[in-house]
């Protein structure tokens, strides 16, 4: 089960969605949430590459998009499929200005 998360992580990363409107790109990359000791001994948190991912990990997905149009885009939907052997913290997502869902049946209801 692990190593399947890890493969799915590992083509997350290389594959994007293209954006659905002109001029806007959109990018995804996925972290794992790491400890480490501080200069001042106390622990900070840190994001590495989740080439490898164990269970009880954090994961953080991350989308950035781009409008490069002189006009701007309206109803942009932006969707990043993630592992079901992920599993979502609730309110963990944010996101200036956005209005986020998700869905645990695959995009049938969120």
């Amino acid at each position: 089960m692990i190593r399947h998360a890890i493969y799915a992580l590992s083509l997350l990363t290389a594959l994007v969605a293209p954006a659905y409107a002109s001029g806007l790109t959109a990018t995804q990359s996925v972290q794992r949430l790491v400890m480490i000791d501080g200069a001042d001994g106390a622990e900070q948190v840190a994001f590495m590459s989740a080439e490898s991912v164990t269970p009880g990990e954090r994961v953080l997905y991350t989308i950035n998009y781009l409008n490069d149009s002189t006009e701007a885009a309206a109803n942009v939907r932006l969707v990043m499929p993630v592992p079901e052997e992920i599993a979502y913290i609730e309110n963990s997502a944010t996101g200036e200005d956005t209005n986020i869902a998700y869905s645990v049946d695959g995009g049938t209801s969120f």
